[in-house]
């Protein structure tokens, strides 16, 4: 426990998803949108502490998440767009749920038990926008520091 009044900061690796098309999808149907985005939550949220995972804050169809390791963040990745593909393979294109992932490792400041800030959200948002959807990519800074054990998950899923 930090004692009250410090400041701590520790190492994390940040995901950040976004469900693709949501906003858009607001527009057009509103019922189904808020439909899927339960679904959404209920599908991803069980997943986070399997892999050493703690959400930080959802926005919207959005969510921050806090891992321990690089290596969990990928894991949990993979496991998410595995998820999400059984689940959208039974149902028609317009309500398939397709998420992007960034993950990148940051400092993370804690001001008690309270999580202040992450100065390296903004670099895991935008790994967000370089992918397309059922992928994620991770900032060369999250690969650099894993690199052997991350290669060798990255092949395991994608022979899956």
């Amino acid at each position: 426990m930090v004692e009250k009044g410090r400041q701590v900061r520790k190492l994390a690796a940040i995901m950040f998803t976004d469900m693709v098309g949501y906003s858009a999808l607001t527009q057009k149907n509103e019922l189904l949108a808020i439909q899927m985005l339960e679904e959404h939550h209920g599908i991803l949220r069980p997943l986070f502490p399997k892999y050493d995972g703690r959400e930080i804050e959802t926005v919207g169809d959005a969510f921050f998440v806090e891992f321990s390791s690089a290596l969990e963040a990928v894991r949990c990745a993979v496991v998410m767009q595995e998820s999400l593909f059984k689940r959208n393979s039974d149902n028609p294109d317009k309500e398939r749920i397709r998420i992007r992932i960034g993950i990148h490792p940051g400092d993370v400041v804690y001001h008690g038990e309270k999580q202040l800030k992450n100065i390296q959200m903004p670099v895991a948002i935008y790994a967000v926008l370089m992918v397309e959807h059922r992928s994620f990519s991770i900032s060369h800074s999250c690969y650099a520091s894993r690199h052997m054990s991350l290669l060798t998950e990255l092949r395991r899923a994608h022979y899956r």
